[in-house]
């Protein structure tokens, strides 16, 4: 199936970018608590370089991956982030809620980038301190 139009919460897909409608398997290992885990098995649309999909539990999600590293979003009603991860570099995190914004530091440690399969592992510090390691990836399943 191809969309031809498609708004998703915080971008405009303009109609000339056709997105496949395909299901997607996302995960996380976190390398900090040792544990792995399926977050989601949803409908997704895929252009090749974004990934758009509204999980179970009604967040949009809006990942773009591109050659020198990969932004992640994610929206629901009461809290939206913005996570931009680099190749050799740092980048940042952006949590806005009702109670505030927050902005960390974020380092891709590891970027998988194949057919079928996209991963990342990467580090979130506050303080200078990891608070956050882990490996979150998308499965193309269909």
């Amino acid at each position: 199936m191809i969309a031809q139009i498609i708004r998703f919460d915080t971008c405009d897909i303009p109609s000339t970018i056709r997105l496949v409608k395909i299901r997607v398997e996302m995960g996380r290992e976190d390398l900090l608590e040792h544990t792995k885990e399926i977050l989601e098995n949803a409908d997704a649309l895929f252009d090749g370089q974004r990934l758009l999909y509204i999980a179970s539990d009604g967040s949009r999600h809006r990942i773009l991956f591109e050659d020198n590293g990969l932004t992640i979003e994610r929206s629901t009603e009461d809290m939206r982030s913005k996570t931009k991860l680099y190749r050799g570099g740092r980048g940042k995190t952006l949590i806005c809620s009702q109670y505030g914004d927050m902005c960390l530091e974020t380092e891709l440690v590891n970027y998988d980038c194949r057919n079928g399969y996209r991963a990342a592992e990467y580090r979130i510090f506050s303080g200078g301190e990891a608070v956050t390691h882990q490996v979150i990836y998308w499965r193309r399943i269909d």
